[in-house]
């Protein structure tokens, strides 16, 4: 009988955590799934390199960086080719559209520059001067500034959207090379992959707050829905994983094991979920952030580089740089 107990009250839920363990994405029990897009219906041909994917809000149009080719792709679903071709004079790295969608702000790479393109003409109406090394750009929830990481000089520009003119130049003992804007608006964090920290801009002045402590090197970072936590994946593909940091008081509540290392990320609007891209992988993660636990994967691209998400989140779009095709699922 003690032997039956045993087993029961401690061999048997070892045996569940193991099985857990071996799962693909796993960390935790199962649990209901969030409401996310998984079904693929529609897939468009672009242009080879591929980098980056932008939706503009209200316009239908959806924008497609090639790192190696000068090129930004307009493709308009369920348009089965590209509608527009925009050349620039450096090749385009990563975007990020207004909440209107008029404009979409695309780095050059590894020009020092920001091209700004207004999606009425899609055409490049101007350019905004950056230090070199752009790695990362967020726009601001309310549209206000675009915040840009530049890799070289180790530091921030903020453009002002209403004139495109430099509001502000934030320089940082370290290189940033990701950016998260939370999503109450207040701050906007950057982290680097050579310290184990990430740091905030108070986005109302403009101002530079103290470092956060975090025990990882992020190579990308996503904020939970009520911007109270942050979580910040590994740059390791030998020891990929991520720690939960409570922005509060900057204390690491969670550090966790996963069997992928990730690349890029979005978030699903309305839940507390996000899209993460493996690295070399043909499937997408996507994770509870309400309790750590990943939901089934995606079938994806052999070589997705890059994700977006429809304002509503119903529609997910995944970059493939290796087939050169948009993948789309509702």
């Amino acid at each position: 009988m003690k032997l039956k107990l045993f087993f029961r009250g401690v061999l048997l839920p070892a045996a569940v955590l193991l099985l857990l363990s071996c799962t693909e994405d796993a960390t935790g029990p199962a649990y209901v799934n969030p409401d996310y897009p998984d079904v693929l219906v529609d897939s468009i041909r672009v242009g080879p390199d591929g980098e980056d994917v932008c939706v503009a809000p209200g316009t239908g149009l959806i924008y497609v960086s090639s790192s190696n080719h000068n090129e930004i792709f307009v493709l308009s679903p369920p348009n089965e080719l590209p509608i527009d071709t925009i050349l620039l004079s450096e090749p385009p790295k990563y975007l990020a559209a207004t909440p209107d969608g008029q404009y979409v702000y695309a780095t050059s790479w590894p020009l020092a520059e920001v091209n700004v393109i207004d999606t009425a003409l899609n055409e490049v109406v101007c350019t905004v001067p950056v230090d070199t090394g752009p790695m990362a750009i967020e726009m601001s929830i309310n549209g206000e500034y675009v915040f840009v990481a530049c890799m070289d000089n180790k530091s921030i520009h903020v453009i002002d959207t209403s004139d495109n003119t430099t509001a502000e130049v934030f320089h940082l003992d370290w290189a940033p090379t990701c950016l998260e804007i939370l999503p109450n608006g207040e701050y906007v964090y950057t982290g680097n992959l050579a310290s184990k920290e990430i740091q905030a801009i108070r986005i109302s002045d403009l101002t530079l707050m103290e470092p956060v402590e975090t025990e990882e090197y992020p190579k990308i970072m996503v904020s939970s829905a009520d911007s109270r936590n942050m979580f910040v994946f590994n740059k390791s593909p030998s020891d990929p994983r991520y720690n939960v940091v409570r922005l509060s008081d900057g204390e690491c509540i969670a550090n966790i094991r996963t069997r992928q290392n990730y690349i890029a990320e979005t978030h699903i609007p309305g839940e507390n979920t996000v899209i993460l891209v493996r690295n070399n992988d043909d499937r997408v993660s996507v994770l509870n952030l309400n309790n750590y636990v990943f939901a089934p994967t995606i079938p994806a691209g052999p070589g997705t580089v890059a994700c977006a998400v429809s304002v509503d989140g119903n529609i997910l779009y995944l970059l493939d740089d290796m087939r050169n095709y948009l993948y789309i699922y509702e």
